[in-house]
């Protein structure tokens, strides 16, 4: 949907499942699929 995620730390790629971990601005554990992630960015 174009949206932009901030996240606490670099995003990992679990190879297992193909699936995105990161850690959110309020300390929450999050994954999605990579095939929804467009690109990744450093700031």
């Amino acid at each position: 949907d174009g949206r932009m995620i901030d996240s606490q730390d670099k995003p990992e790629i679990d190879e297992d499942t193909g699936m995105i971990m990161y850690e959110d601005e309020e300390g929450r554990e999050n994954q999605i699929p990579q095939s929804d992630v467009k690109e990744i960015k450093e700031r």
